[in-house]
């Protein structure tokens, strides 16, 4: 069809400083990853030779993955997927 939304596009009216409304279109931006590893991390606990470590991944300041805590790895592997979503203005 012309002139329709397309099928992810919300459509919002907003008042703007005139006094007229106007139409905002807000579109999904997704982006996904993978955390695999880390390796050579420094030893943070002395009796044990060795660290606890996680991966935290931010997007856009208000949403977060952590992954899972490997003990006892310098050399930690997740391989754990990730995906975040969020609507932008047009």
């Amino acid at each position: 069809m012309l002139g329709s939304a397309p099928r992810n596009e919300t459509v919002k009216w907003s008042l703007n400083r005139t006094g007229k409304y106007k139409k905002q279109r807000q579109m999904p931006a997704r982006i996904a990853g993978v955390v695999h590893r880390a390796l050579n991390l420094p030893v943070m606990d002395k009796a044990s030779q060795s660290t606890e470590a996680y991966v935290t991944v931010t997007f856009a300041d208000s949403q977060y993955h952590k992954t899972n805590s490997v003990r006892h790895s310098l050399n930690p592997s997740w391989e754990e997927h990730f995906s975040f979503e969020e609507r932008y203005v047009c």
